[in-house]
């Protein structure tokens, strides 16, 4: 097996403990193939952008970069075709949010998204800028974006938990501890148990 030191990138995750560590990881260089692998503090791995401090914040914004091109499309597209058709188009092309399951939840960095999502909702329907956020979801016949990737977040732990297979203990820890401590499960089960 050989690998593509052009393609492959060093990427240090430190725990907030050991972050003076930082320079000193730097001086270092490491090699593939007698080529020196480049350290950065972010990669895009499988379409997700991973920081070296585990920040969602450049993933989020590059989802919500790839939503708006999505919405804009379908409008572009599909613009003479009337709200109903528009709003099915919607929803099969532009909510599928891949890995939203694993966003911090109770950071700040999903106001922006869910703001986008309620524009996008006014210009697909026509409807005026001014008009009340909680009613677009009653009108669109969806859960709210943010509720949405609270229940896909909590689908997705609680198939962690309740899996069979050893290969995902660290996944069942996580998902255990924040069943226990987390605010994000609590929002998510308040948002489940009424949609349900």
């Amino acid at each position: 097996m050989s690998f593509n030191a052009q393609k492959s990138k060093c990427l240090v995750i430190l725990s907030n403990a050991c972050r003076y560590l930082r320079p000193l990881l730097q001086d270092n260089v490491f090699y593939v193939d007698g080529k020196p692998i480049d350290f950065v503090s972010s990669f895009p791995h499988l379409g997700h952008v991973i920081t070296d401090t585990l920040d969602d914040g450049p993933d989020i914004t590059k989802r919500l970069g790839n939503f708006t091109g999505q919405v804009n499309n379908v409008l572009c597209f599909f613009g003479k075709v009337s709200c109903d058709v528009n709003a099915r188009l919607f929803r099969a092309y532009c909510t599928s949010f891949y890995g939203c399951e694993l966003w911090d939840l109770s950071g700040g960095n999903l106001s922006g998204f869910c703001t986008a999502w309620r524009k996008a909702l006014r210009r697909i329907w026509n409807l005026p800028y001014r008009m009340h956020c909680h009613l677009l979801p009653l009108l669109c016949n969806c859960m709210p974006v943010f509720e949405e990737i609270c229940k896909r977040s909590l689908k997705f732990l609680q198939t962690c938990v309740f899996h069979n297979t050893t290969l995902i203990i660290p996944a069942k820890a996580f998902a255990r501890n924040y069943v226990i401590t987390g605010v994000r499960l609590s929002v998510c089960l308040s948002v489940t148990t009424i949609t349900k």
